[in-house]
């Protein structure tokens, strides 16, 4: 039997890159499988089948670890007090909030930019308060985490001292933990995981864009949650060297299929995580 990630089991792969980070012989890689989402995939030559793989994967360890019981939280509400960050924000700009904390106080910042050059989200660390401005606002994309990641657990190993914040969705930040237990490090870490609708296809985001290119140019700004048109309106809106295209999202093409759920990754209809 494999001890490997390729092993069978009932759940697919989420994407989160805990594998890859964790595989001591590097025999682990993240790509776009054809349907257009991260998946993990294993080199049979490097692979010695050691098995660490499957003690940071959410496939193989019990749904119970996945999951906590409500009614032992305390359960608060915030967001940020200055009205300007909720202008370019989401979800109150509470996460932006938490990070300039960290920022001003040692942390660095585990978060998500959209890359304007891949067209796709990824992973980075930012440990600067200007850096925190590519992390604003919400990407209703699945992220690429897995360089940032390797990054985190190297700088983890170098600096036991280290502190750091990570945001992520659930299946993101379970990896991430599965990672600290696994691998032993030693810091300070925050993780927060956030409400998640899960991920659509890129193969639909990319037809999306290529489109938008043609009329824009190449992008300067995506705005998933644009407020131009009020707080409640679901409105996205990209700004392009020639122009920018701003639609409600019962009228956008993208937020059609990401909304309707006909494009999610199979992981998500199947999540352990969001029972919690």
């Amino acid at each position: 039997m494999k001890k490997s990630i390729e092993a069978d089991t009932p759940r697919s792969c989420t994407g989160c890159s805990a594998c890859m980070a964790a595989c001591p012989k590097n025999a682990i890689s993240v790509v776009m499988n054809e349907d257009g989402f991260l998946q993990a995939v294993v080199d049979k030559e490097q692979c010695i089948d050691c098995g660490i793989c499957q003690t940071v994967c959410s496939r193989f360890i019990s749904p119970e670890k996945h999951t906590f019981l409500m009614e032992k939280c305390i359960v608060a509400g915030a967001c940020s007090s200055d009205s300007t960050v909720h202008k370019t924000t989401t979800s109150g700009g509470l996460a932006y909030e938490l990070s300039k904390w960290g920022i001003e106080n040692g942390y660095k910042i585990f978060g998500v930019i959209y890359d304007y050059t891949l067209d796709k989200a990824v992973g980075v660390l930012v440990d600067t308060l200007s850096g925190l401005e590519s992390l604003k606002g919400s990407k209703y994309l699945q992220a690429d985490i897995s360089e940032a990641l390797c990054t985190l657990c190297n700088k983890t190993k170098k600096n036991p001292d280290g502190k750091y914040i990570c945001f992520g969705t659930p299946c993101q930040i379970f990896g991430i933990r599965q990672l600290i237990e696994r691998k032993k490090l030693v810091g300070d870490f925050l993780l927060v995981d956030l409400f998640c609708h899960g991920v659509p296809s890129y193969n639909v985001w990319r037809s999306y864009v290529k489109t938008l290119h043609c009329q824009l140019g190449a992008f300067c700004k995506v705005n998933f949650r644009y407020k131009g048109n009020g707080w409640h309106q679901y409105t996205i809106r990209i700004d392009g060297e020639k122009g920018n295209y701003q639609e409600f999202a019962y009228k956008d093409m993208f937020y059609r299929f990401f909304f309707d759920n006909v494009a999610l990754n199979n992981s998500c209809f199947t999540c352990d995580f969001r029972k919690s």
